[in-house]
């Protein structure tokens, strides 16, 4: 929790470093995916990806940074949605942005409660614990340092589809993709 509240306090005053380059969005979300197979398994929840056709080809981001955010959208997903559910991550363009979406088929969020998610130790009352409440305003504030909006789509009962974007890489020359 201190290194989450100090990464948080750095990133709002904007003293905490990226190291953006250019990277491969497809591999980025496949390795999110990769990384959270394990615990998906575990709980019995299948976690799928699906790539739109229009899928961007490069994304201009942290990686670190990237992972955090997916890590945390990913998890939270697992853990709110039962066993036998299902969690899917998509990527596809939107503009000069790419858009990541993670939609899970758990409780959902009803409406009073999207707005202050991403704040800083909001927790929804009555959730299940587990939480400090400090990872969506983690995730809120590095998508927005890499010039990205996050939000979130839901319905109690439905389920939630959590979306950030990130700037499309100009790329002049092929080889300066990361993956």
């Amino acid at each position: 929790i201190i290194d989450d509240l100090l990464d948080l306090a750095r990133l709002q005053a904007g003293r905490l470093e990226m190291r953006r380059v250019a990277l491969s969005a497809l591999d980025v979300v496949k390795a999110a995916v990769a990384e959270q197979q394990s615990a998906a398994l575990h709980k019995g929840v299948n976690l799928a990806l699906e790539v739109s056709p229009r899928a961007p080809e490069t994304v201009v981001a942290d990686p670190e940074r990237l992972a955090l955010v997916f890590g945390n959208l990913i998890s939270n997903a697992i853990r709110h949605t039962p066993a036998a559910g299902r969690v899917i991550v998509r990527v596809r363009e939107a503009g000069a942005h790419a858009r990541f979406e993670v939609q899970d088929s758990g409780e959902g969020i009803a409406k009073e409660y999207q707005r202050d998610i991403f704040s800083k130790f909001f927790r929804i009352p009555g959730a299940a614990g587990g939480s400090a409440g400090l990872g969506l305003s983690i995730a809120k504030e590095i998508v927005e340092a890499h010039g990205g909006d996050i939000g979130v789509a839901s319905q109690p009962g439905q389920g939630s589809t959590f979306y950030f974007t990130l700037p499309l890489a100009k790329l002049t020359d092929p080889t300066e993709v990361s993956s």
